[in-house]
């Protein structure tokens, strides 16, 4: 089963990145790029409260208990992972996907830092050294694979360094909540994290586009059939990532995330021409590597 859940989060990280960029029309997006991280935590609170419900009738002598400080902890991942996941159609639109996703492998660092410092976990010397071979992996294969200005670059660059530091935090911290009760069912905490989740989509949408509500061709303008497979593929990569912290670690979530380099390159060069550069199996080379070291030592 763990198996399972980590090649979802594998399939489901590389699929973002390629449909973003399948969405773009003219270079740019024809829908309102707030409205998607909205619909997206819409539909994990159903997907939750429905599996919660479910749940709760097979078992029905369990009672389903919360806390406000349990909602309130809840907050914190919430906010990161809103920010970060409207960071990433900016990304996309300054880097291309397999640059992205290629960038995205960095995480391994930036997680393996908050996991030492939120949950304690001692790393050996060999591991944090593998750890930061992926990165330099990672690093290796982007090189050259960009055709983007300079300027487009810095931003995007920025960008997603403020995406990478954000995704960490959120990662670890709510490992740390998924763990902290092992009791306590992983939809309804869940739940929690998604209902913030809609709430700050809700006030992002106000915020940018406030005449959206109350409108709902104007919310819907630009959609098409790929845009809601976004908003399915991002439900489903957020519940996919909790059931790996809940039962695996950030750790295996970042490493999926760094394997998920192979398929994004690859449907990128076969459906969007993107080339394959020496330097992309070279930096694949040695992220394998050093993962498989990782894992034996």
């Amino acid at each position: 089963m763990k198996a399972l859940f980590w090649c979802a989060q594998l399939l489901l990280t590389s699929s973002v990145a390629l449909l973003t960029h399948a969405s773009k029309v003219d270079g740019g997006y024809a829908y309102n790029t707030y409205s998607v991280p909205f619909f997206s935590e819409l539909l994990k609170v159903c997907i939750s409260a429905v599996l919660l419900a479910i749940d709760h009738k097979r078992k029905p002598k369990e009672t389903i208990d919360w806390t406000w400080h349990m909602i309130l902890a809840s907050s914190v991942p919430a906010v990161a992972y809103f920010v970060s996941n409207n960071i990433n159609f900016f990304v996309v639109h300054y880097l291309g996907p397999s640059t992205f996703q290629l960038l995205s492998s960095l995480k391994v660092v930036s997680t393996a830092f908050f996991f030492r410092a939120i949950m304690g976990v001692q790393l050996s010397g060999t591991k944090w050294k593998m750890l930061v071979l992926v990165s330099l992996g990672c690093a290796v294969s982007q090189l050259g694979c960009s055709n983007k200005s300079l300027t487009d670059s810095f931003v995007g660059y920025v960008l997603k360094i403020v995406n990478i530091l954000l995704t960490g935090l959120a990662s670890v911290y709510n490992e740390k909540i998924l763990k902290s009760s092992q009791k306590t069912s992983v939809h309804l905490q869940n739940l929690m994290l998604y209902l913030w989740g809609v709430l700050f989509a809700v006030c992002s949408l106000l915020i940018s586009s406030p005449s959206v509500f109350g409108n709902q061709k104007e919310i819907l303008k630009g959609y098409n059939s790929i845009t809601f497979c976004i908003i399915v593929n991002y439900a489903l990569v957020g519940l996919a990532t909790s059931f790996v912290l809940k039962y695996l670690d950030n750790i295996a979530k970042t490493f999926a995330a760094a394997a998920s380099m192979f398929l994004v390159a690859i449907f990128s060069y076969i459906f969007f021409a993107e080339s394959l550069k020496a330097s992309l199996f070279i930096g694949m080379f040695i992220v394998v590597i050093s993962c498989e070291v990782y894992y034996r030592e």
